[in-house]
């Protein structure tokens, strides 16, 4: 190595002022054609003194920041220029660096992780023979830190030990067994798997890409040792107790099986690099392989001997002989099951007679456990293992079996495996088809043939609820030929009372043709009449629903189907009906209305009002309304006749809002605009009654409900002259969804220049209790920046300085306030001298709680029309900024712009700070491009 020139010393020199110059130096050094003439020098400089390893940091929020030591970048560099030109001695250099850091960093306890994990970085790159065991060693401490381990295994897979598989060194193959002992280091569970007392000490999703990519090499290269090491691995894996016995719980199959779970990465790393590695090693030495297969198969552990056994069938050839030598009745335990299924299946035809006579011999050897179900398990063992024999050219065993059939039954789907799980989605196939439907109605048999169907229980994927689903879309497909059984509902029982009634309601609520209009007009009266034939009788609402162990309808399910009716009916202005049709409609709401209970206050009141029979049909009432005023407006004169026929209802409802109906109120709520259509008078009168606010549930239910309602400017108008929004606030129960569209109805209102800042809704917000609702005002307002124009624009400003200013007054209390503000940047792309002083106090604040995003974003915009007041906010926003790997690269690109905006200097100010925050690639690019 050359000496340094004087300027280049003074590079040193500048370098040893503080961590941000020790970082603008080895960004410097690392652009430069001279920098391993730096190595020694640097050393000598102190710059890689282990107390220079920064450790980790508490922070105000009590969690830890882990600073970037920037040295790590030129040891890398140094230790790959080392490997690349084969220097050992250069190689050694980095190694006794590394060695000194690690020692005082494990006598101090400081655990930095981006430490660890650059000198794994530089154990990769070096030669291998400056690696030692002593050095290797330290991936165990390393494994075992408390902070972030999970990105180790990626990088030792493409470097160490890719590099000791790769030598043919016997020195480098025990250090690669050492590694591997590390890396699938099994350590205490922490309880949250009862049935798992170890897990791995690595990321088990790293662990397992390790061992997928590098299982053949382990089993062809490293041998015996490494996959002992392996198998001992799977054993402890499998110790607890219960577990040992019955691995298949967690493993259902050896080879690559869709039974197997593709989330339990521990299992299938080290099983499935096991099994690999020792079918890798058995075709490179299948003598030494076959004679450790054979110990295997009476190993202590039940998921040894399984690789074991699946082995042997994988390589019969080589390995039969072991399996004829350790045959016993041990072999045939039910936990191997899989395994010697798929090994007599695949092999038992091919074995000699005397050998067949040997295997029969084994699984009809077994005994009985002493107890009173032992002998039963027994025959259903012998059966499982005889079943992978039939046909395969044994007499004893074909005869055996089926006595064995006939006393137990036949042998079950999936007899390879001790459990099978599937699944699907809604309740299975339907007995009977669309077209055998279609014919039981043409001959009138289909209600006696439904009725009596009665499922078997092997029969799993079929239910008379996927045959009531198969009978309702017989209706929809061919409505007329099913409505014969509208004459008659008592002779059916009420599951395919239900088939038939929600059959028709989907039939009246599809996408009808011309043609099938008239089909649908002339089907109104008989099924409206059937409804009203089941729910009118005391009789319906007097008995108890039958109770089924399955999902299948029953009398419940019938009120709720016929309010879907109503509704249905009531919403398609393109069916036409007639005075009698709704009135008929009415009545069925009423009958349900008058049996139904409604639902009590809830914490979700519009799902439960819409889900409730009570409140289907008071909205079917509603609904009936609405048509009937739409249908008299069309033919002009008004609708007042046709609210006259309704208000006694909704009126003598509205007045049972009085800590009950709770459906009502909420349906009262969500459908204000369209009683505002039909009577606004009447709204208007009984505005208060609508909200009661001394019903206070109540009130709820029905500020829930107005969620729902179009943000029109009358309702406004109308609920702040009651004082709606105000006293709803107020209230600490009205929570959620309720509250955020409540709240978002305001900011509309104050867009629109309904509300003003000093009016009471938006002056009571403005308190320290009511922080919430503030950041939920600005966040809505934020949402539509760049949607807003002219007025509306000019509000939100005014609104956006209010808010700061708020935020401001306390700024501790109400930083979270502030945060949500920054998000406001979304109203300014050419902010001018007023706007910047709202945005520069925010700017601090937005890379808290998910801020920075929007921020950066709004930054970005900015950068084109006013790139001197962006590069302001970027400099406010960079202070403090612990990490940003998320948003890295948006800031790197607005840097890079701001720079070509002739800000280089600041940038590079600016990415200084940021690199000792947040050692992202891309910002440290952008440094080295700026500095080059």
């Amino acid at each position: 190595m050359a000496s340094l020139t004087s300027n280049q010393l003074s590079v040193i020199g500048f370098m040893k002022e503080s961590d941000q110059h020790a970082a603008h130096g080895f960004g410097l050094i690392l652009k430069s054609p001279f920098c391993l003439d730096f190595l020694d020098p640097l050393v000598d400089a102190g710059m890689f003194d282990p107390s220079m390893n920064p450790a980790p940091q508490l922070q105000e929020n009590g969690g830890y920041w882990v600073p970037y030591w920037p040295a790590l970048d030129y040891l890398i560099q140094v230790a790959k220029l080392s490997g690349e030109a084969g220097d050992v001695r250069l190689g050694n250099k980095v190694m006794e660096l590394l060695r000194a850091i690690a020692s005082v960093s494990a006598t101090s306890g400081i655990e930095n992780y981006h430490t660890n994990h650059a000198f794994a970085q530089v154990m990769g790159a070096v030669p291998t023979t400056c690696v030692s065991l002593a050095d290797v060693d330290l991936v165990q401490d390393w494994l075992r830190a408390d902070w972030n381990n999970s990105i180790l295994l990626p990088t030792l897979n493409s470097g160490l030990f890719e590099h000791l598989l790769s030598s043919n060194e016997e020195e480098d193959k025990e250090k690669a067994v050492r590694l591997l002992r590390h890396c699938t280091e099994l350590v205490p569970n922490d309880g949250k798997e009862s049935t798992r007392p170890y897990k791995p000490i690595a990321d088990d999703y790293w662990l397992e890409e390790l061992l997928k990519k590098r299982r053949d090499e382990i089993g062809s290269k490293l041998g015996e040792v490494a996959v002992a090491l392996l198998l001992e691995r799977v054993a402890e894996l499998f110790g607890e107790e219960f577990l040992a016995s019955n691995t298949y719980l967690h493993r259902a199959a050896i080879e690559d099986h869709q039974q197997n779970h593709d989330w339990d990465h521990a299992t299938n790393a080290l099983v499935d690099a096991s099994r690999d590695s020792l079918s890798a090693w058995i075709s490179a030495e299948s003598d030494s392989a076959t004679r450790y297969v054979r110990a295997a198969l009476f190993s202590e552990s039940q998921i040894v001997r399984r690789i074991a056994i699946h082995t042997v069938r994988q390589h019969w050839s080589v390995a039969s002989t072991v399996f004829f030598e350790s045959l016993s009745p041990a072999l045939f335990e039910i936990g191997h099951l899989h395994e010697m299924y798929l090994l007599l299946d695949q092999h038992f035809q091919q074995m000699t007679a005397d050998q067949k006579e040997l295997v029969l011999d084994a699984i009809l050897g077994l005994t009985a456990d002493d107890d009173e179900d032992g002998e039963l398990r027994l025959q259903h063992q012998q059966r499982n293992w005889l079943h992978a024999t039939q046909g395969k050219g044994s007499p004893r065993a074909d005869e055996r079996y089926k006595v064995l059939v006939d006393a137990l039954g036949p042998m079950r789907d999936h007899a390879e495996l001790i459990s099978y799980s599937t699944s699907w989605v809604g309740f299975g196939s339907s007995p009977f088809s669309q077209e055998e439907l279609l014919a039981f109605s043409e001959d009138k048999t289909l209600i006696k043939r439904v009725d009596d169907y009665v499922p078997s229980k092997s029969e799993r994927q079929v239910s008379r609820k996927s045959l009531m689903d198969a009978v309702s879309d017989a209706i929809v497909a061919q409505p007329n030929s099913f409505e014969w059984m509208l004459a008659d509902p008592e002779r059916m029982s009420r599951r395919l009372q239900y088939a038939v009634s929600n059959g028709y309601t989907k039939f009246f609520g599809s996408q009808a043709t011309a043609g099938e209009i008239d089909t649908i007009r002339r089907l109104v009266p008989p099924v409206t009449q059937w409804f009203l034939d089941i729910l009118e009788p005391a009789q319906f609402w007097q008995e108890e629903a039958e109770v089924s162990g399955d999902f299948e309808p029953d009398k419940n399910w019938l009120p709720p189907v016929a309010a879907t009716f109503v509704k249905t009916l009531a919403e398609a202005d393109r069916i036409p009906l007639s005075g009698e049709d709704t009135e008929s409609l009415r009545r069925i709401c009423r009958v349900i209305m008058a049996n139904c209970v409604g639902v009590e206050s809830v914490d979700d009141p519009m799902t439960a009002a819409i889900n409730n029979p009570r409140g289907m049909a008071f909205e079917g009432i509603l609904q009936t309304l609405l048509r009937d005023c739409r249908d008299a407006d069309k033919v002009g004169g008004g609708h007042i006749e046709q609210w006259l026929r309704s208000r006694p209802t909704v009126e003598a409802e509205l007045a049972g809002c009085t800590d009950a109906n709770f459906e009502v109120s909420t349906l009262l709520g969500c459908m204000v605009a369209q009683m505002i259509y039909v009577d606004e008078e009447w709204v208007r009168t009984n505005i208060r009654a609508i909200f009661p606010l001394e019903h206070r549930r109540n009130f709820v239910s029905t500020v829930a409900g107005l969620a729902f309602a179009p943000t029109h400017p009358t309702v406004y108008e109308i609920l702040k002259a009651a004082d709606v929004p105000r006293q709803a606030l107020q209230l600490d129960d009205l929570k959620e969804s309720a509250r955020e569209r409540l709240v978002e109805r305001i900011a509309i209102a104050y867009l629109r220049g309904e509300e003003l800042l000093d009016d009471a809704a938006l002056a009571d917000i403005f308190s320290n209790e009511r922080l919430a609702d503030i950041e939920e005002l600005v966040v809505t307002i934020a949402r539509w920046g760049s949607e807003l124009k002219d007025a509306h624009l000019g509000r939100a400003k005014v609104f956006a300085e209010h808010a700061i200013k708020f935020g401001l007054e306390h700024p501790g209390a109400r930083s979270s306030l502030l945060n949500a503000s920054s998000k406001l940047i979304s109203l300014s792309s050419i902010p001018d001298a007023h706007e910047m002083g709202w945005l520069l106090a925010v700017a601090p604040y937005a890379h808290r709680r998910y801020g920075a995003s929007d921020f950066l974003e709004g930054i970005g915009r900015i950068v084109d029309t006013r790139p001197a007041e962006a590069m302001q906010l970027v400099e406010v926003f960079a202070v403090g900024y612990q990490s940003m790997n998320d948003y890295a690269g948006t800031m790197a690109s607005i840097l890079e712009r701001l720079s070509r905006e002739g800000f280089r200097l600041q940038v590079i100010d600016v990415l200084i700070r940021l690199i000792q925050s947040s050692p992202s690639e891309k910002l440290r690019k952008l440094y080295s491009d700026l500095v080059d």
